[in-house]
């Protein structure tokens, strides 16, 4: 077993598989585009199954479920956010340059990829989790900080005292800092 299924879904994600389990019963859910699905498993939503594979220079963000296999995008942060409802996915574009690294984040319907925000971070950013219509998001790599970014305004509030985040349910409008 490579990655452990998101809560609520009974299965494992295995050798590029998802898998369902029902009692004695496995079913292949969805074949993965790559045997991996590397630092966070693959969350399950009414549109299929979105998460990380690995790409030709980084990863690639993907939609997969109902025979198709959408790429959301290529070259994305290690890690992204599905809000309540499934309706958006944030994730962020970073890329190096000679002062360090720089992150477009970006928050984008489900299912078509549409771009409705983004915002540039002048660093390593990837987002963790939707808070309501807020984003939670680390910003910096090895030393990370936790940050809130409001889509709608543009606005990001850090709280350099965390280093780290988990939202609770996105519906609920609340995160644990630590």
């Amino acid at each position: 077993v490579i990655g452990v299924a998101p809560e609520g879904f009974d299965g494992v994600f295995t050798n590029g598989e998802i898998v369902r389990v029902i009692g004695e019963q496995e079913r292949v859910v969805a074949e993965w585009p790559s045997r991996t699905a590397p630092y966070v498993p693959p969350i399950e939503t009414r549109h299929g199954f979105v998460g990380l594979s690995r790409g030709r220079k980084r990863l690639d963000l993907w939609l997969v479920g109902n025979g198709r296999h959408t790429r959301v995008d290529r070259d994305v942060a290690q890690s992204f956010a599905v809000s309540s409802g499934a309706k958006k996915i944030a994730y962020g574009l970073p890329r190096y340059e000679s002062d360090g690294y720089h992150t477009r984040l970006i928050v984008a319907t489900l299912p078509e990829g549409r771009r409705l925000n983004s915002v540039a971070i002048e660093n390593y950013a990837q987002p963790i989790g939707f808070i309501g219509d807020r984003v939670l998001i680390t910003v910096g790599d090895a030393l990370a900080r936790v940050s809130l970014w409001d889509p709608a305004t543009g606005e990001v509030q850090p709280f350099d005292q965390y280093g780290s985040a988990g939202t609770t349910d996105a519906t609920a409008r609340r995160a644990l800092l630590y």
